[in-house]
């Protein structure tokens, strides 16, 4: 009976310790997430959107999708519809109107709610 909870208390230590991990791997994810879409809406040139949002638009969408959302900032930028303007001083601000700009089922706008 004692092997038995031994091998309880190893299961229990196992579960903990790989709990804690992906706590913590979450965490750092997060984190990442926030500053990428925080560089995102921070851009204030064509060049800045694209270079804050190549990583995630290939992270999320795969490679191919990376000539596309190049696109779509483009045209946003012509559109004058981007940069995001200054009087937007929150996030939360600055990502609602992304959302209001950017075309349904684009990479932009999937990348703005992910």
């Amino acid at each position: 009976m004692s092997f038995k909870r031994d091998l309880e208390a190893v299961r229990n230590e196992i579960i903990l310790s790989a709990s804690e991990y992906l706590s913590q791997r979450q965490s750092d994810d997060q984190d990442k997430i926030v500053k990428d879409i925080q560089s995102i809406v921070d851009a204030r040139t064509e060049n800045a959107m694209i270079s804050a949002g190549r990583e995630a638009v290939s992270g999320l969408f795969g490679e191919g999708a990376i000539r596309e959302f190049v696109e779509e900032v483009v045209g946003l930028f012509a559109a004058s519809k981007l940069p995001v303007s200054v009087i937007y001083n929150d996030n939360t601000a600055k990502l609602y109107y992304l959302l209001r700009i950017s075309m349904k089922d684009t990479f932009f706008s999937k990348l703005v709610q992910s």
